[in-house]
């Protein structure tokens, strides 16, 4: 896995409305030049096209939310070892056999008698597992109060979450490890990024909370792009 930053130094100052409509984005009259427009790619869609065309000078239009964060790519695509995956397989059902073969036997008095339910009735637990309470947060936006989803939550020594269609995440810890602060980074793409700190009274009383990011300002930059990888 690679880090890579995009970058458009000289920021082109031609009416991107004016320019003229092609299937890769858009031709500039100006340098006669194809601009592609990356506006409505991914991370993954962005890189596969710029590392394909590293070698030459391509013009492209992007979010400033695009490039001002790094990207992480990666060009390895390891071979499946196919003989080594059917082995583990094979041994993998073997001991899940033996195992199940082992839970479903039990010795009563002098006869062993075998439990044909199918249920499995061992239940994990760990020390304290009863005094495990359920937290939740739930991150909007300030601009038109909406849930976000996908934002990286990342709560210090306690966890890295990832929000879901409600703009949830949820937790369980026992209360004797939650710390006096809670520090909480919010990251979530068009957003700008927080840094929150919440004292344990808060969260133990309240157990859900609401946190707010605000959007960033959103225009877009055109150019010769640069990308270089760093480290």
């Amino acid at each position: 896995m690679s880090k890579y930053q995009i970058s458009i130094r000289k920021p082109c100052t031609e009416d991107w409305d004016k320019m003229t409509q092609i299937q890769q984005g858009k031709h500039c009259a100006s340098c006669n030049k194809v601009v592609v427009d990356f506006t409505g790619m991914n991370n993954a869609e962005i890189m596969t096209i710029l590392l394909k065309n590293k070698d030459k000078k391509a013009c492209g239009n992007f979010y400033n939310a695009q490039i001002e964060e790094p990207i992480f790519y990666s060009t390895f695509k390891k071979k499946a070892n196919w003989p080594a995956i059917a082995a583990m397989l094979v041994a993998g059902i073997f001991a899940v056999s033996a195992n199940q073969l082992q839970a479903q036997i039990r010795v009563k008095g002098n006869a062993v008698v075998v439990d044909n339910s199918g249920k499995d009735k061992e239940k994990y637990t760990e020390p304290g597992n009863d005094s495990l309470i359920t937290y939740t947060l739930k991150i909007s936006s300030k601009f038109d109060k909406d849930p976000i989803v996908g934002v990286t939550v990342a709560i210090k020594e306690i966890g890295t979450f990832t929000t879901n269609k409600d703009g949830i995440i949820t937790f369980n810890i026992d209360e004797s490890r939650i710390p006096e602060i809670l520090q909480i980074d919010l990251n979530a793409y068009g957003f700008k990024k927080e840094s929150i700190s919440i004292k344990k009274a808060k969260i133990i009383n309240a157990k859900k909370i609401e946190l707010w990011l605000e959007k960033k300002e959103e225009y877009m930059l055109k150019g010769d792009v640069s990308i270089e990888e760093t480290h």
